[in-house]
Parts: structure tokens; C-alpha cells; sequence
């Protein structure tokens, strides 16, 4: 749940449902304490890429969906991907087409990301940053272009 204004906003990630209800300020039982809104509330880690690819954020949403994910619309124009208590990702603008969002561990889900974009010829940069806030790992556009433009799993 989310405090917005004189309203809470409550959901799922997975199957959202918002309802509006008034909030009350003077509780403060352990039964209205507020609840984390999406799944990134509860995932430690986070991703940050650029995919270098002439797809539109639709696209890359069912890039994602093709290998399990779940996908959902959560705006006028952008997408969010989840995999299971993993992942959340947001689908962003275009040229670059920008992903970020939260992951469980970088360690066990940049790979993934990785093989799933690889596996589609998708060329990317990134960087992954764990619950400190410290770098874990990266691929810059640098990397990517002595690649020969295409990122690769290592």
C-alpha cells in the first residue's frame, strides 16, 4: 500500500488490483501497518540497461514473455516483465530502449537476462548493483562495441 494524498493505493504485482479507500492516520495496529507496493520493495538488488535494438518496448516485452515471464502494460507506453519472486522489470522509451528494476541477487539473474536478450541477438549494456548500492557487475557500450556489437554471455 501507498500513502497518496488522503488515499491508499494497494496491489499486486502480479495481478494488479488498486482500490481506494480512505486512509486513517491514527491508526497503527500492526494490521494497517503499509505494505511494500511491488515486488521491487522486496528484492535487494537492481539492474540498469540500455538494449541497443531497433524494438519497441511491446516487443521486448514478448521477448521477455516468450521465456516465461510475465508481462503486463503499467502505462500509457511502458511494460513491466516478472519472473516469479526474481525480477521486476521496467520496459522503457526507445532508442535507447531502457530496463531497470529490482532482482532477487545479481548473480543469479543478470546471467539469466543475459541469455534471454543473447538468445534474440539483442544487443545491450548494463550495470547490476547489489543491496549496498555497490557495483557487482557491467558491460558498458565500450565492451559492447569491441564485441562487434553484440554483448554476450561470459
Amino acid at each position: 500500500m501507498r500513502n497518496v494524498g488522503t488515499f491508499e493505493l494497494t496491489g499486486k504485482v502480479q495481478n494488479p488490483q488498486v482500490m481506494r479507500r480512505p486512509l486513517d492516520l491514527a491508526s497503527s495496529s500492526d494490521e494497517t501497518k503499509l505494505m511494500p507496493e511491488t515486488l521491487g520493495d522486496y528484492l535487494p538488488h537492481h539492474i540498469y540497461m540500455s538494449l541497443w535494438v531497433d524494438l519497441t518496448r511491446a516487443e521486448i516485452a514478448a521477448v521477455f514473455s516468450s521465456s516465461g515471464w510475465s508481462s503486463r502494460k503499467c502505462s500509457w507506453t511502458d511494460y513491466e516483465v516478472e519472473l516469479t519472486d526474481k525480477a521486476a522489470l521496467v520496459i522503457e522509451s526507445e532508442n535507447p530502449v531502457l530496463v531497470h528494476g529490482p532482482l532477487d541477487t545479481a548473480s543469479e539473474m543478470v546471467p539469466v537476462i543475459r541469455k534471454i536478450l543473447d538468445d534474440f541477438g539483442i544487443p545491450y549494456s548494463f550495470e547490476a548493483y547489489d543491496e549496498r548500492d555497490e557495483i557487482v557487475t557491467s558491460v558498458t557500450k565500450e565492451e559492447l562495441n569491441a564485441r562487434g556489437g553484440h554483448s554476450g554471455s561470459d
